[in-house]
């Protein structure tokens, strides 16, 4: 397993889980011009990579579709539609990037061929520092600072449009064509068309995940540490520590669906730190969660599966 596949690895759930709402499905398109191709979100030929993370504000939602495509062992093509809409929730409605109003940005498509784990590592900051504050997002200062700063390096779209074709409380789906030039000007101009995109997400976490971390007035009774190995295959130890006494104290396993997998630990526990090791030789690679729970409050920390 080389760096590029453990930062990328790691990127995914942080796109995946910081937003208010997560989704995850293919993204395909076909692609021309610089290059050819066909574009499939899948990385290490087993995990999914497209979705979309969605947040509100007062008045507006921004929606954000990507996908990531492994062409080589170490070079992947990124794609990132960005939408706005003063709509409280996503419902089915196209954009189009000629009646986008140039001073307040509502619709951006951005494709970057032939990347590697620094321009990821670059451009997953954007997310990772507005999401502490999605009340408060700006979608126009977030595509203005990706754009000064990978300006070089990206396709930006200057024609074409999205649909969102159906939407429901678990999902959306929709189609997507565009027109791409490179930021870097250079003669004859650098473009690349999309063709035949679509993408089909479906909302992630179910309710078995959606547990909010609430705290006895005592927050220091109960922590769930950082898993080690994470990245792992195929065993990690997960490490917890309980300050009193707890009649009922679970630890459970789930998939990036919210899908049990495995019971850990399901019974009354002393105060002190405890170690368990999750063997997962028998599950395929992908994203885990630990989810440790008493009778006043849940803590989960994610696991990262590569064999």
């Amino acid at each position: 397993m080389s760096r590029f596949q453990y930062i990328l690895l790691l990127l995914f759930p942080l796109w995946i889980l910081t937003a208010q709402d997560s989704y995850i499905g293919p993204v395909t398109f076909d692609y021309s011009g610089d290059q050819n191709g066909a574009f499939e979100s899948v990385l290490f030929d087993t995990i999914p990579t497209g979705g979309a993370l969605t947040a509100t504000n007062s008045d507006s939602i921004w929606v954000s579709i990507f996908a990531l495509d492994q062409t080589a062992p170490d070079t992947f093509d990124l794609f990132i539609a960005f939408m706005q809409d003063t709509a409280s929730q996503i419902h089915p409605r196209s954009w189009d990037i000629f009646q986008s109003d140039p001073d307040n940005i509502e619709f951006l498509m951005v494709y970057a061929p032939g990347i590697d784990s620094s321009f990821i590592s670059q451009f997953s900051t954007f997310f990772s520092d507005s999401s502490s504050s999605t009340d408060s997002i700006n979608i126009d200062s977030i595509i203005t600072s990706i754009i000064q700063e990978l300006m070089d390096d990206v396709y930006i779209s200057i024609g074409g449009g999205l649909e969102i074709e159906t939407a429901s409380d678990s999902a959306f789906s929709g189609s997507f064509y565009g027109t791409f030039l490179k930021g870097e000007i250079t003669w004859p101009l650098p473009q690349i068309n999309i063709s035949n995109g679509s993408f089909t997400v479906d909302k992630i976490l179910s309710t078995a995940l959606t547990i909010k971390n609430t705290f006895t007035p005592d927050s220091e009774s109960f922590s769930l540490d950082y898993p080690y190995p994470n990245p792992f295959n195929p065993s990690t130890t997960i490490h917890f520590y309980i300050n009193q006494q707890m009649e009922f104290v679970t630890l459970n396993i789930y998939d990036i669906s919210g899908n049990h997998i495995e019971t850990l630990i399901q019974k009354s526990l002393n105060s002190g730190r405890y170690s368990i090791q999750w063997n997962a030789q028998n599950y395929s690679s992908g994203i885990y969660f630990a989810v440790l729970s008493s009778n006043y409050h849940s803590l989960t920390q994610k696991l990262y599966l590569i064999k």
